[in-house]
């Protein structure tokens, strides 16, 4: 497909760099309807999305052609002869066992020191609400309206 789009793109290009009175009308028609619709966009978007604004002239026509038609579709072109390298890639290197075995073990270790930690937090606080227990129940009643009437 893309070798087809870049086949017309280059036959475009031969058609305006030949010239004529007709050659803008002639090298839009050898365009991929895609292409050509891709084009008409182009003409119509504004200055701040392009680096340059095009018009329909045999000369924008030229310059869009060979600095952004063909360069995509090469580039297109070239990402779908790669795709299955990339795709053994891809899946090489997220689908690696050893990879997988080694962050399980972590994960274990992990998991595991986590519930220690949490285990000796919870023991921690049960102690401190103990030893909070043990000194409120040690305090004697009589102090203890002592203390609130002097903090009133």
């Amino acid at each position: 497909m893309f070798r087809a789009l870049l086949k017309r793109a280059n036959r475009a290009l031969e058609l305006l760099s030949d010239g004529g009175a007709d050659a803008y009308e002639k090298a839009l028609e050898a365009l991929d309807p895609s292409a050509r619709e891709w084009w008409n966009q182009t003409v119509e978007e504004t200055e701040e999305e392009y680096e340059m604004t095009y018009s329909a002239t045999a000369d924008d026509l030229a310059i869009w052609v060979e600095t952004e038609a063909i360069i995509h579709f090469q580039g297109q072109l070239r990402a779908l002869m790669n795709r299955d390298v990339i795709r053994e890639q891809a899946f090489g290197d997220a689908f690696d066992p050893g990879r997988f075995e080694q962050l399980a073990r972590y994960e274990t270790h992990l998991d595991r020191k986590f519930e220690r930690t949490l285990a000796m937090l919870v023991k921690l606080q049960e102690l401190r609400r103990d030893r909070d227990v043990r000194v409120l129940m040690a305090i004697p009643a009589d102090e203890e309206s002592r203390s609130s009437s002097d903090t009133a």
